[in-house]
């Protein structure tokens, strides 16, 4: 409390008195605001490390996303466009393919050839477009394991001609051939009538053994063959 006869003082009459509050004051003028500044750009900088660190996250995440999604246009022979699809999709096998590749299928895993070079090669080939986790492996191993082609090169050949091969329904077809059993020493003569039921599907191959032995990925992963009437 302030008697009658006091007055407050101002800062400046107090630090005429007290040399030290003078000093502080002096201080505070010329330094303080550089202070405030010094600290206002070490938070402006703070936050703009912040934006940044955020931005260059947020660039590396977009970078890694593939946004370009690459089509294939086709055109027919009139130049007209026909629908397109996305590259990355694998365009549903021709039918034709189907058949012409079930055909070849039937022929290396039913023919006999004297040649024994000839009758591996043809065995490969059945065996490369067959599913090995399907029914149709143990199916064809067990038929080979019957009829074991090379001790059967020995005394005849088996030609086959497939007559056709026509869809069921989805990926199951129905294929006709005739086996023509030659003995080696030219006696009896037979025409065997055959057909099977064969269940398919597409699975392209990525690795480049599987791509050259069965670049389409059309694979048997059923089959049941007999006499046909």
């Amino acid at each position: 409390m302030l008697s009658a006869g006091e007055s407050r003082k101002s800062p400046d009459e107090t630090a005429a008195v007290n040399p030290y509050l003078a000093g502080r004051l002096e201080w505070n003028e010329r330094y303080g605001s550089y202070i405030v500044r010094e600290r206002t750009w070490r938070y402006l900088c703070f936050l703009s490390l912040l934006v940044m660190a955020a931005a260059v996250m947020g660039l590396s995440h977009a970078a890694s996303q593939n946004k370009f999604v690459p089509y294939v246009v086709e055109i027919d022979k009139l130049g007209t466009v026909v629908p397109v699809r996305p590259a990355d999709q694998a365009a549903k096998v021709d039918s034709r393919i189907v058949r012409a590749t079930l055909a070849n299928w039937i022929v290396n895993t039913r023919s006999v050839f004297i040649d024994a070079a000839a009758e591996q090669r043809v065995v490969k080939d059945a065996y490369a477009i067959i599913d090995s986790t399907a029914p149709a492996f143990a199916q064809v191993n067990d038929y080979m394991a019957a009829n074991q082609p090379f001790q059967r090169a020995q005394t005849q050949s088996v030609d086959v001609e497939v007559q056709s091969v026509l869809p069921l329904a989805g990926d199951t077809w129905r294929v006709e051939w005739v086996e023509t059993v030659r003995p080696r020493n030219g006696d009896g003569l037979r025409r065997l009538n055959m057909q099977a039921v064969i269940t398919t599907e597409v699975n392209p191959p990525t690795e480049e053994a599987a791509i050259l032995a069965n670049p389409l990925g059309i694979f048997i992963k059923s089959v049941n063959w007999s006499p046909r009437l």
